[in-house]
This record gives C-alpha cells, structure tokens and sequence, in this order.
C-alpha cells in the first residue's frame, strides 16, 4: 500500500474552527467572572466539581508538555507559558463554573495561534468528523476517541451552550468545514497561451463536485504554454483533493517526494502512531541523519522517512507546458503539502512567499479530557523541510519570491520573460 495513503488520510483538515468562537477569553481571569453572563444557565452544564475542572486542565497541559511536538516552537514564538498556565488555572479555580473551563481550553489554543492545528473541537466539527473517520479505514484511534464515553455524555450539553452563546452574540456554531462553497474552482484562459486554475479549499466533500469541472478544464488546455494553479489563502482539507484531481492527471510517470516525520511516542500519541504508520516503522531519534537547521530534536523520541507517491491518472490532461503554484502565508495543511511536494519534485514552480506550513504528516490527534470529555486536536508529527528546519514554522519558500505584489502577477511578469 502506498505509504502516503496510509499516513496521509483524506480527513487532514485545516479548515475546521478557523476562528474561536464569540465566547471565547482571550485574556486571563478578570473580575467579575469572564462567563458571569452564562453562569446561571450553564455553569454547571456539565456537572464537574472544582476538583474535576482541575483535573482536565491539569491533564491538557501533561498532554502538551509531553505529546505536543510544538512545545518549543512555542516558547520560540515568545509565548511565556508558565504564565499563561498559571493566569488559566487561576481563572478555573476562583470561579465554581464549568464554562470558564470550556472558555480557557479554547482560549489557550486560540492564543497560541493554532500552531501544529491545536485547536478545541466544537460540537459541530465533532458531529462532522465522526461519520467520516467512521467511515474511514485505518482510523479507528480516531473515531474512537470521538466516540469515547464521556464526549458522548457531555458533547450534546456543550452543543446547547454553544447554539445559545452564538444565538447571543447573533454568530453561527457551524464550523466553517461544513459550509458549501460554491466558487470553490474558478477556471480561466487569460490568453491562447496561459490557463488559470483558482482553487479556495481542498475540503473533502468538495472533491466529487470538483472532479468533473476541473478534468472538463483540463481537456481545454491543449496548446497551451502555461497553467497556473492559485492555491493563496487555501487552509488545506485532504491530500486526496490536490494528489488526484491536480497532480496525477498532469503527470505521466509517478513522482514521489520524501520528507523526515519526527515524533514523541507517548501515551497520548502512541495508538495513533501506530494505527497509522505502524509500530515497525518508527526508528529512534538517534538513527537521525544530523541536519543543521533542526532545533527540536531532543524532544523526539522516533522519526519515519515518509514518502509520498502520487501515480498517474488513467486519463492524462491535454496539457504539456510549464505548472506555476500560486502560494502565500494562507497555505497551510494539505495545501502546504502540495507546495511541498511541487518543490521537491519540481512538479510545479512556486511563486508568492513563504507559505504557512504544517503540510507533512498524517491527520491531526486528538486528547480528550478526562472529566467535561473535551476533545482537543493536535499534529502529533514535527514535519521537516530538507534542511532539517521545522515545516510548520518556516513552511516553504517559493522559487521565485513576490516582493510588493500579488503572485498572480509575478507570475505573469515571469511568463512575459520567458
């Protein structure tokens, strides 16, 4: 089987939660109660003591400081966590509120910027992915988890406070996977020559109503010079999206692409490893080649040689010119890993700037909280760029850079060149 097909999952979403939701502190404990205003109704939603609240803060926290690979890319960022842990659990402790637990798991991972996809799940992204890692083979760690006992108990609770807090603040719940995006593709011919191929979101259930119009574009294309693919500001979705409607119809022999996954095998992170990669392939961090640009290794414990092969298609586009990627900082997730991937192929020239990272891996893990069933998601994988520098900190750098300007029109200045 190929080894991307079982690392790289076709759930991989970035897209999901982009923002916290309107509730959300985004600061320490103040007074009065940051959730006063839904305390009388909500406050003991989910039936916890001060101890259990306790308990599940105290847990995230082992989790991360264990489990999540972006502990130091954190501290790097100039985040001072001691204090932020301490502002957090001062917060939970002075009021008796499940909610102000609620709020400070979302608001921590809000405040840390999603790094490595940390983030909250909410009752409509839990309600989202359930049915599909269901669904999915290898992925039973991951629906498991979704399904575990206590998030089924609590998660319909959470989902009344956050339908009552958005209908409060007059914003939606829905997270933003779930909503259909009808200009998803935008295809264009700027000229006899150059062909535009816009692509928003690489969403899972965006790729059956995507397939056909974007395999009716391509049998346009012959005789033309140039296609540019404008990935900008696209969070990613499934590798299955860009691997079979993008690449494979464009390429006549396989391409495959080879990038070092580092990890810390613990606990937490260790069904999910081993479900996905499987317990063999895992090496120990001291078989690692030394690679100058790499900061974090002490923390790992195992890495893997991931390579991603993407086959041909069986019908190959009408199309034999030059492949420019459009890329920016919103690149990010599965549309990173096409950006990486069409440079170290060379696939496609990159044009833009530094795009947002985290594209290598497997799909984001989860830990769930042992007393309010919290889910929090995590990329268990540090993913690195060939010199050894941290994906999801660098991200990768485009072959020609855009200085003062859209890429779309680099782009276009370069064409006029050649």
């Amino acid at each position: 089987m190929n080894p991307t097909k079982r690392i790289l999952s076709a759930l991989l979403c970035c897209t999901l939660l982009a923002g916290p939701t309107a509730f959300a502190a985004d600061t320490a404990a103040a007074s009065p109660d940051p959730m006063a205003d839904y305390a009388q109704e909500y406050g003991h939603m989910l039936g916890l003591t001060p101890a259990q609240r306790l308990e599940d803060y105290e847990f995230f926290w082992k989790t991360l400081r264990e489990s999540y690979p972006y502990y130091s890319l954190l501290e790097r960022q100039g985040f001072d966590i001691d204090v932020i842990y301490q502002e957090y659990r001062d917060m939970i402790a002075n009021y008796d509120n499940d909610t102000d637990l609620y709020a400070a798991i979302n608001s921590i991972c809000y405040r840390f910027g999603g790094t490595g996809h940390l983030m909250l799940i909410d009752a409509a992204t839990r309600d989202y992915l359930t049915p599909l890692y269901e669904q999915t083979a290898g992925r039973k760690t991951w629906a498991d988890a979704l399904n575990n006992p206590v998030s089924a108990k609590q998660y319909p609770k959470i989902a009344a406070f956050e339908s009552y807090t958005a209908a409060e603040d007059g914003t939606s719940n829905v997270s933003q996977s779930t909503q259909t995006k009808l200009d998803n593709v935008t295809t264009l011919h700027l000229n006899d020559q150059t062909a535009y191929l816009r692509i928003s979101s690489f969403a899972y259930e965006n790729i059956s109503a995507d397939q056909k119009k974007i395999s009716d574009f391509y049998d346009t294309l012959d005789g033309c010079k140039n296609l540019i693919i404008d990935i900008t500001g696209n969070g990613g979705g499934s590798d299955n999206y860009w691997q079979d409607l993008l690449v494979a119809p464009l390429i006549s022999k396989p391409l495959s692409a080879t990038h070092y996954l580092l990890m810390q095998n613990t606990a937490n992170n260790q069904p999910y490893l081993s479900e996905a990669l499987g317990s063999s392939a895992l090496q120990p961090i001291s078989k690692l080649p030394k690679l100058d640009a790499l900061q974090d290794r002490d923390r790992m414990t195992h890495f893997i040689a991931d390579t991603v092969t993407v086959q041909p298609a069986k019908k190959h586009a009408s199309f034999s010119g030059k492949i420019w990627l459009l890329v920016d900082e919103g690149v990010y997730s599965s549309s990173e890993a096409l950006a990486a991937f069409s440079k170290s192929t060379g696939f496609a020239t990159l044009v833009g700037t530094q795009t947002g990272g985290d594209g290598l891996g497997m799909d984001p893990v989860f830990m769930v909280l042992p007393n309010s069933g919290l889910i929090v998601r995590y990329s268990a994988l540090y993913g690195l760029n060939p010199d050894g520098s941290c994906n999801e900190e660098f991200g990768t750098t485009p072959d020609i850079i855009s200085q003062n300007e859209a890429p779309l029109t680099t782009a276009l200045r370069e064409i006029l060149k050649n």
